[in-house]
């Protein structure tokens, strides 16, 4: 099939998409996605699919035409984040290192505006005769299923999708259309396949190629709501938010473009924020360090309950004072890290600690889990 006419505007699309914000941009039809509808139903089946924290409705992951009834085009936008390294912080014990994602402002507050200009353009150039649906981590499609057939990049073994420009540091966002433009080639061959991501993986969550089981993922036990069970958190090491291993590790992430959007430098909270002071801040504060990034999504209580358990994977009984100070805090759920994280450091400071705490407790559940730890 031939598209004479769209070829241009395609053409004028993807400059106008790679000068207002994008780093990368694709095409693809908006059929719908079998290949990974068969492998989410099968997830689903064994159990591992994240409900919560994508959306449940497979149909709507798998076929745009739900989405945006009449969809012809999905247009497929990366915006490239932070490849410099990591700080280190296993030296300082009261330090906790966020995801790069996360450092700076939160990518789904930065990218719609691009999103918008972008549509608005098309709209202008089109006689406002189309429709669009974009997201950019807000709206049900599988991203990086679209991205792929797009021929932004392709998957590696720990489902991540890698750019040639920029390895796998990168956000997706789309937008469907049923403007019909004639679609990119997906990128043929696979990853390097060497197998350090499933290797490096600290809690075994990369089970087999392609195959990541969110509930064994840092990145994703990061996050969760719930206590995170006690079998994940040493391995949390100095993670507070996120985890970066399986990228990091990743051959084809190394020398690559430098990103160039200030936007997602360190902001106030920094990569490597001070935990103790996750305590102590006030809301106000809170607000001002944490506010505008990716880590402040899940709010103040599972960055708490997280900078409590880092704390006692430190042993440092330095830690000890500020880990008393999370005792007291009104979450019942950072109190229980609290206690757990001083259990860690040192089993006769915490008899002495907990059982001083146990007279106030007024939460029978973490009454009860704090009387365990004795």
């Amino acid at each position: 099939m031939t598209f004479p006419a769209s070829q241009s505007l395609k053409s004028e699309i993807a400059d106008f998409a790679l000068s207002n914000g994008f780093d990368l941009v694709g095409f693809t039809h908006a059929e719908s996605f079998t290949r990974s509808l068969t492998q989410m139903r099968q997830r689903q089946q064994e159990g591992i699919y994240p409900h919560g924290l994508a959306e449940s409705d497979l149909d709507l992951r798998s076929h745009p035409g739900q989405i945006l009834p009449g969809a012809k085009t999905i247009i497929c936008l990366a915006v490239a984040y932070s490849t410099v390294d990591p700080p280190l912080v296993g030296g300082h014990a009261q330090r906790g290192l966020l995801s790069r994602y996360a450092w700076g402002q939160d990518y789904h507050r930065v990218i719609p505006p691009s999103l918008e200009r972008l549509t608005t353009f098309i709209s202008a150039r089109t006689g406002n005769r189309y429709r669009f649906r974009a997201m950019a981590d807000t709206g049900p499609l599988s991203d990086r299923s679209a991205a792929e057939r797009a021929g932004l990049g392709v998957f590696g073994w720990n489902s991540a999708l890698i750019t040639k420009p920029y390895g796998s540091w990168v956000f997706l966002a789309e937008v469907i259309t049923d403007l019909e433009l004639p679609p990119d080639e997906p990128v043929e061959g696979t990853c390097q396949e060497c197998g350090r991501c499933l290797d490096a993986c600290p809690t075994g969550a990369i089970e087999a190629p392609y195959r990541v089981n969110p509930f064994k993922c840092l990145s994703y036990i990061t996050q969760m709501k719930e206590d995170i069970p006690e079998e994940f958190r040493s391995s949390m090491g100095h993670r507070l938010f996120g985890c970066d291993t399986c990228q990091a590790v990743c051959p084809h992430n190394r020398g690559k473009l430098a990103a160039k959007h200030p936007e997602f430098s360190p902001g106030p909270a920094g990569p490597a924020p001070y935990l103790p002071d996750l305590f102590t801040m006030s809301n106000r504060e809170y607000r001002s360090t944490y506010g505008s990034i990716a880590a402040s999504w899940r709010g103040r209580r599972v960055l708490q309950r997280n900078a409590a358990i880092i704390l006692g994977n430190s042993g440092s009984s330095a830690s000890l004072p500020h880990l008393e100070t999370a005792l007291q805090d009104p979450k019942p759920q950072v109190r229980r890290a609290a206690g757990w994280a001083i259990a860690q450091i040192d089993k006769k400071a915490a008899k002495a600690l907990l059982s001083k705490h146990l007279a106030a407790e007024s939460n029978q559940a973490t009454r009860a889990y704090l009387i365990s730890l004795l």
